[in-house]
Parts: C-alpha cells; structure tokens; sequence
C-alpha cells in the first residue's frame, strides 16, 4: 500500500457555481476517476469526447460508453462527440484544440466551466500553464473557465479516488492491439500502460485490465 494520504475531495473553487459543468473526457483513468467524482459535486455533468483522427479515437469512445453506462445517474447527461477543425492535423498529445473546441461547446450550451484531469501543470496548455484553473477563449463567446481538479496530485492520489469504480472499462493505451473477435487489448509495455500497471500495484487494486503483452496473435492499431 502506498504511503500518502490523499485528499478527501477533489479540488474545485470555491466560487464555482455547482448547477453544470462539463469535463473534457477520452476514456482513460483520470477523466473516468474525475467524471465519477464530478457527478458527487454538480447538479449535472456533461462529459465530452474531442475527436482529431487518430488511430485508437474509436476504441477510446467504446471504452468511455462503456463507463458513462456503469456510472450513469439523473446528473450525467448525454456524451458530446465533438471534432476538432478539419484544418488541423492531428498531433498526439497536442491537447489544446481539443480544450478549445470542448470550450466552444460548452458557450453554445451555455455551461460555465470545463474540467479537464490534467495532473501535471501546463498539460493542456504548455506554452501557457496558468491557464489551467483559470479560462480558456473558445473561438467566439464568452471564455469559459477551465478547471483541474487533479492538479499536483500524484498518480497514486488520484487512483485512490478511483477506489470502486468499474476502472476496468477504461482504455489508457497508446498503442492498443487488436484480436480477431475480442476488445482490443491494452498493449502492456507503452508508459501508459506502464504507469496504469504501477498504480495498481502501488496502491494494492486488482488490476482486470487485458494487456497484449506476449500473445503473438494481436497486431497494434496504427
């Protein structure tokens, strides 16, 4: 077992009016942790998924359905899919369109705040870190505020407010495989992969996750 003591509730502003928000969401273990949590904090909580082109997007949708389903309640509202502009090229890891386009949503529907599972500062806007905790401008509209509540915390802190949930049904991977007439399969040797592996074990959760590591007959998504 780790040896920390994580907070007991996420970190939001205290000004932030709890009637909506929406939260950038791609299936992985963050954005499930903190779409769980937000459901405790909101009246209701719009969870959106950015689509720029890449390889893996569809099997990081399934997976992200797959969740919204098992936590589904009266505060979660329906699942956007959203697609950055068709002028930019997809660039993994380049996260700043996918904020501005989720924040341009978020103004036509006329939601407030945007929660993005951002541990470490400046993920989401490198060249400008302080804009995590404070706003984003969508292309046209009001700036919509933009909030971290994982900020700071360690790996293993955010995995211990995932204790309970069905973390199973997430998809981390950078490199998922596929297998003739299965789910694709976590590839187990990316750092993603390495990283979710190491949470688990650190904190002592069962880890149910399928890893392709070893089995020959699974070719990668490419």
């Amino acid at each position: 077992m780790a040896n920390f003591s994580p907070r007991k509730e996420i970190d939001i502003p205290g000004d932030l009016p709890r009637a909506a928000i929406a939260v950038l969401a791609s299936g992985g273990l963050k954005s499930a942790i903190l779409t769980a949590h937000l459901l405790d904090e909101f009246q209701a909580v719009y969870p959106i998924y950015v689509r720029q082109g890449l390889a893996r997007e569809p099997i990081e949708e399934r997976s992200l359905r797959r969740f919204l389903a098992a936590v589904r309640g009266p505060k979660l509202g329906r699942l956007a899919i959203l697609r950055t502009a068709e002028t930019e090229q997809p660039r993994d890891g380049d996260f700043e369109p996918v904020v501005r386009t989720a924040a341009a949503w978020c103004t036509q529907n006329g939601i407030a705040a945007l929660a993005v599972a951002s541990v470490e500062p400046g993920t989401f806007f490198p060249e400008e870190p302080a804009q995590l905790g404070g706003s984003v401008e969508p292309p046209a509209g009001e700036p919509v505020r933009l909030v971290a509540p994982f900020q700071g915390l360690s790996r293993a802190s955010f995995l211990e407010f995932g204790r309970g949930l069905p973390l199973d049904l997430t998809f981390s991977c950078r490199r998922p495989i596929l297998k003739l007439n299965c789910p694709a399969l976590h590839c187990g040797q990316c750092l993603n992969c390495l990283d979710r592996r190491a949470g688990f074990a650190g904190l002592g959760i069962a880890d149910r996750t399928r890893y392709a590591a070893g089995d020959r007959s699974a070719r990668a998504v490419s």
